[in-house]
């Protein structure tokens, strides 16, 4: 993606697309593990920063962060809400959303 200009990106792009055409795709299910903790690491940082203490620099961005990090946690619920990640999210999102609300 960088570096799209260069001979290994088409190299890399046709091997890619080879990938993508299979019919099986073993390495699908820890891709897509791996994208969920990334989210649930992102919004676990983001809830941290935006709940707590933040130097007076930073206090204008807490809004910014709360909504991102309540962006991540509603996506960690909707895929799937009975998974451990969704059950936080779920104790997450309101106390998000009252931050939120008190902003406006």
């Amino acid at each position: 993606m960088r570096w799209q200009d260069l001979p290994a990106a088409a190299e890399a792009n046709e091997i890619l697309g080879r990938f993508e055409a299979e019919i099986e795709r073993p390495w699908e299910a820890d891709d897509l593990a791996e994208q969920r903790r990334f989210l649930l690491a992102e919004a676990r940082g983001l809830t941290a920063y935006a709940t707590g203490p933040l130097a007076p620099q930073y206090e204008t961005r807490r809004a910014g962060m709360a909504g991102a990090a309540l962006e991540r946690w509603l996506m960690l619920l909707a895929d799937d809400s009975d998974s451990p990640a969704g059950r936080e999210a779920q104790s997450r999102i309101p106390e998000l959303r009252k931050l939120l609300d008190g902003r406006k």
